[in-house]
């Protein structure tokens, strides 16, 4: 049994990855607290079954992407279903930047949504969470070349796909 000394000792010194992971994915520092506080709750209730002898920094990026996902889900929907009758005319510019922005990572995040399973993991884990083509490598089980190929593959579909949404 892992004691709470030893959790900490493992993985307290992957927070600041794992912090930037969620915020990447939620946009605010707030979201992305909340978001780790789910990641550490998790990773506490299966301590014993975490391989330790794998990719650790891998197992722990890719349960915090895949629970910043989920937490995005919940709020959109949150979002959705109290969306008020009305809205204020009067914005100040920095709300109207900062919507826009949000507009902006949600298109991505619905192109990056289309793509294929891998090509979506790898984006994600170089360009959003800044992983590096050896981690990518060993958390999917592929080579750096298919990582890289993946990865070049996956940036020319999200180019041209923004593209055509800028025609349109």
């Amino acid at each position: 049994m892992m004691t709470a000394e030893e959790f900490k000792r493992l993985f307290l010194p992957l927070r600041h990855i794992l912090f930037r992971s969620a915020f990447r994915i939620s946009g605010t520092t707030q979201d992305a607290e909340d978001i780790l506080q789910e990641v550490w709750l998790k990773l506490w209730q299966k301590r014993d079954t975490i391989p330790k002898d794998g990719n650790l920094t891998g197992f722990c990026v890719t349960l915090t992407h895949n629970l910043s996902v989920d937490f995005m889900r919940r709020q959109h929907l949150k979002t959705v279903d109290d969306e008020p009758a009305e809205h204020d005319a009067v914005q100040d510019r920095s709300a109207q930047d900062e919507m826009e922005g949000n507009e902006a990572r949600s298109s991505l995040m619905r192109i990056i949504g289309t793509l294929p399973e891998v090509q979506k993991r790898v984006i994600m884990m170089r360009d959003i969470e800044g992983l590096d083509y050896p981690d990518i490598a060993q958390t999917m089980g592929l080579t750096e070349v298919n990582v890289r190929v993946s990865l070049s593959r996956a940036r020319k579909y999200v180019r041209e796909a923004i593209k055509q949404q800028m025609r349109q």
